[in-house]
């Protein structure tokens, strides 16, 4: 079994917008389109940092990755 930690990360303070998207909530999609992806295969466990509008320091963040036994920290930017 492999761990896959993803990591849709935002900038709380950004109100970075394009095309009416908000940066925190694409990053969110892509980071929840990747885990629909990898979880389709075998032996392959995903968890995120976030599945909703929350944020977490890169600490709390590498923490959790490194107690769950986490294989990749990817990092959706």
């Amino acid at each position: 079994m492999t761990e896959k930690y993803l990591t849709p990360v935002f900038i709380p303070f950004s109100v970075a917008v394009g095309n009416g998207i908000k940066e925190k909530n694409l990053t969110l999609r892509i980071g929840k389109r990747i885990r629909d992806i990898l979880t389709e295969y075998e032996k392959v466990s995903v968890k995120m940092s976030r599945t909703g509008d929350t944020f977490l320091s890169l600490s709390a963040r590498t923490k959790a990755a490194n107690e769950w036994g986490s294989d990749i920290f990817f990092i959706d930017y």
